[in-house]
């Protein structure tokens, strides 16, 4: 799943072998490429090597003539070691639905105030999510109510052993009436809590699925 611009959509587009640029590519989709249009490719994504992986490239293009006919995609990426590009593909038909931006467009997250906690542990916290709008907001995408939480330096970075982190299943994020609030536990991210010197901290934490950063926050640790 990944975010795009609707610009992108349009126009006609290319030949797949075309849109990828002549890569070397190890063709391990077998049967697939035959059920895949022949024209009509367009970039949509990039994401930049970063450590050990190569990066990718993800293409698609209309499955018909319509574009409520679904697409097809394909995922070209580079291994970390070298070698040749990978080509994987779905022929679809893929639906487009609403990104990440107009999903949370309606939203807000902030934490309570006067938070304080007991130094040398990790923080128990939760957070305030808000539907701002007149309008009844749905989770139409099955969205997940997992909220990444972190402490902050006294240069506003992060506190954290990685920069990564991985989350799965859960509950999902409930409807909302206009102006209905709900709270939401967050998870802290790895750190050296034990050793983390009593005073003030800034706070920061993202509904993970939506990409929906918090205001700031401060807590005291005592």
């Amino acid at each position: 799943m990944v975010d795009i611009d609707p610009e992108v959509l349009t126009g006609e587009g290319r030949s797949l072998r075309e849109a990828i640029g002549g890569r070397p590519l190890d063709d391990q989709i077998g049967e697939i490429a035959k059920r895949l249009p022949r024209a009509g490719w367009r970039l949509i994504h990039r994401s930049p090597a970063q450590g050990g992986w190569g990066g990718s490239e993800v293409f698609a293009a209309l499955c018909g003539e319509t574009a409520d006919s679904g697409w097809a995609v394909a995922t070209v990426s580079a291994p970390g070691g070298g070698g040749d590009w990978i080509l994987s593909a779905d022929p679809g038909p893929v639906s487009v639905f609403p990104g990440r931006a107009a999903r949370r467009a309606a939203l807000s997250l902030s934490w309570p105030d006067d938070l304080s906690a007991t130094a040398g542990s990790i923080p128990e916290l939760s957070i305030r999510l808000r539907n701002e709008t007149d309008r009844v907001w749905s989770n139409d995408r099955g969205d997940t109510a997992y909220v990444a939480g972190w402490l902050l330096d006294a240069d506003e970075r992060r506190l954290e052993e990685s920069s990564w982190f991985a989350f799965g299943g859960g509950d999902t994020l409930p409807t909302l009436q206009p102006g209905e609030m709900v709270t939401l536990p967050v998870a802290m991210a790895a750190f050296d809590y034990q050793n983390l010197s009593p005073g003030n901290y800034q706070l920061d934490a993202m509904v993970v699925a939506l990409d929906l950063r918090s205001a700031a926050g401060s807590i005291v640790l005592m």
